[in-house]
Parts: C-alpha cells; structure tokens; sequence
C-alpha cells in the first residue's frame, strides 16, 4: 500500500476508534444536576464521586424510593434527592459541599471536569426534626439509588448513594484524558501528512 493512502486510513481509524471510546451515540453529557426537597432550612450536604463501580458497593442500602406505592404526600412533602442530566455551571472534580436554602430546597447544575463518575454520594447529619421522616430519591442517569440506614435519631448521618449508571463510564468528564488527546493528534497528524503527500505527488 502506497504511504499517502496508508496514513490517511490510519489516521481515520484512529479518529473513529477515539470516538468510539463513547458506549453511545451520541456519547453521554458530562453535565448533571442535583435537586434535593423537603429537607431542613440551611441543612448541609457533601457530595463525593468515584469512577469505578461494584456491585458491594450497594451492599446495605436500601432499594430506590422508600414511599408505599402511589404515595404522593411522601414523594411531594418527605425529604428527596434526584440526580438527574442537565446542569453546565459549577465544576465537579470529584467533591462538593453545599447547604440548602431556606425553604430546606437545593438545585445546582454541574460539569464534570474530574474522572468519569460511575457512583455519587451524597451525605448529611439527620436533624431531630427529621426524626422519623421517609427520605426518597430518584435518578435518570443510574439505576440504582438508595440510603444507608436511615437512621432513626438525630445526629447520624444519612448516606444517600447513586450507582450503575445507565450508560458504562458513568458521568463521563468533559476533560478529554492525555491518552484521548494523544489518539486525536496522531489521527489528525497521519491525515495532514497523507495530504501534504498528496499536494507533493499531484
């Protein structure tokens, strides 16, 4: 094979195989959002990430929504967390502390500039006025979400965790790693010779 067809192929190839690292077309956002409800006014909360996955890590948790069946009053009114697509603003590099507003209600909207996150958790410390509350969460970016012993008095903390997201990878971040940008210039360096090539040979 001929170097001009050669390097253009290989070029090619590597630029497919650097997008295909993506399990989906389009490949998932980097961006998310975390909405919390129904907790206490100024109640703080930290969230950490981490971007390896295992079943055990779900070892202990209770299942997705702890609400009866069709009860509305405990989706609308009890303490919720969602982990849910959308976001941009605030940088996540892996952990983040933050406090509810007055009304006991957060919403913030993140870009994930660290790993790729494959499980998310956030954590508080129970207060006596929740003593007794049913806490619920959902997530339309991971399978699984749930809460490590609700605790039943104040001054435990209440671990609420997000795992085995949909997509494989997770949360994937919007910084390329060195490996990726490596792939990329070696594809776009093997097509810019196979066209300096071809302006020579024409």
């Amino acid at each position: 094979m001929r170097a001009k067809p050669f390097l253009a192929l290989t070029g090619f190839a590597l630029l497919c195989a650097g997008w295909a690292n993506a399990a989906t077309i389009p490949p998932p956002s980097p961006y998310f959002t975390i909405t919390l409800t129904g907790w206490d006014d100024d109640e703080s909360f930290d969230a950490v990430s981490n971007s390896t996955f295992s079943k055990g890590e779900e070892k202990g948790y209770s299942q997705n929504i702890l609400c009866p069946s069709n009860d509305w009053e405990c989706m609308c009114h009890d303490p919720h967390a969602v982990l849910n697509g959308g976001g941009d603003p605030i940088d996540f590099d892996g952990s983040y502390s933050f406090t509810a507003d007055a009304n006991g209600d957060v919403t913030l909207d993140f870009e994930n500039v660290g790993p790729n996150i494959e499980t998310f958790l956030i954590s508080t410390t129970i207060t006596k006025a929740q003593e007794g509350e049913t806490f619920t969460c959902s997530s339309d970016l991971f399978k699984f979400c749930g809460f490590k012993d609700p605790p039943g008095s104040s001054g435990e903390t209440l671990d609420i965790l997000f795992t085995d997201p949909v997509n494989p990878g997770g949360i994937p971040s919007a910084v390329p790693e060195p490996a990726q940008y490596a792939v990329l210039l070696i594809a776009f360096g093997g097509i810019f010779v196979a066209q300096l090539l071809r302006t020579k040979l024409s």
